[in-house]
């Protein structure tokens, strides 16, 4: 498709002062230029940041070409409701998928290391619960495999392990805001029931 004009009217937008802004709704409008400009945008910024997580710059540029391949994908069925919000989303895409890379070459190892997982549970642990202080930190990943509910590990992981968003989480597993908070909570104290069983039967 050709360029369309965004305001042909005397009326300005809201968000004319930001140009990123206006990206998402000029994508799902078909404005195929609008796409050029979000890899221009954000592109490096994005390409950076897999960098440094990646310490493989052939894997970051495919998962960052794969991410803004995601982001234009997705704005072209629909605009992002908060388009403020397109930043945080694109980081989050490529987040996603740099975690689901990790986790594939886990998977393909012989023997998994646990290390890195267990570390990201401790450096999460600060301010939300006594049962993820880092000393405890092998024993809590043990017990998540060992929940019964799945819908409690995916939360558990998804909220601590995956630094994602309770927006995001809420939209991939259905909930609202309120049942998010009830369904996490349940989460940690079956949790915390699981780890006072196995505190009683070392002790």
């Amino acid at each position: 498709m050709g360029n369309h004009s965004i305001n042909t009217t005397d009326q300005k937008p809201e968000n004319a002062d930001k140009p990123s802004a206006l990206l998402s709704e000029r994508i799902h409008a078909g404005d195929r230029s609008a796409e050029a400009e979000l890899v221009q945008q954000f592109w490096r910024p994005t390409l950076f940041m897999l960098q440094y997580r990646c310490q493989n710059p052939a894997q970051a540029e495919d998962l960052a070409q794969d991410a803004m391949t995601i982001v234009i994908s997705h704005l072209r069925k629909s605009p992002l409701e908060n388009p403020d919000a397109l930043p945080k989303y694109i980081r989050q895409i490529a987040m996603n998928l740099f975690i689901g890379e990790y986790r594939k070459q886990q998977r393909q190892q012989t023997s998994v290391d646990q290390t890195s997982i267990e570390q990201a549970v401790a450096e999460q642990a600060s301010g939300y619960d006594n049962v993820y202080r880092q000393q405890r930190a092998t024993a809590v990943q043990r017990l998540l495999a060992e929940l019964p509910q799945q819908r409690d590990r995916q939360i558990l992981r998804l909220f601590y392990l995956a630094e994602q968003d309770k927006t995001d989480i809420c939209k991939r597993l259905s909930l609202s805001s309120a049942h998010f908070d009830r369904v996490l909570y349940r989460a940690k104290q079956r949790l915390r029931k699981l780890y006072d069983q196995e505190q009683k039967k070392s002790g």
